[in-house]
């Protein structure tokens, strides 16, 4: 199966897409990686979201950037 990639703006996530995106952000940047820093800040208010979905699961490579 092919990795499927979304960009979304904040807004246009529902709050379980936000929620799963959250939580893999925060397994990966925060726990894996042993940096406890504030990963939910008011960056993602105005970043573009990227997902990746692989059979179904998000993968965490979420993140969030601007896009200029």
């Amino acid at each position: 199966m092919a990795a499927q990639f979304h960009w979304s703006r904040l807004e246009s996530l529902t709050a379980l897409e936000l929620h799963e995106i959250l939580m893999a952000r925060v397994a990966v940047f925060v726990v894996e990686q042993n940096c406890p820093y504030q990963e939910v800040d008011d960056m993602d208010r105005q970043a573009w979201h990227l997902r990746m979905r692989l059979e179904g699961s998000l993968r965490p490579i979420s993140g969030s950037w601007t896009r200029g």
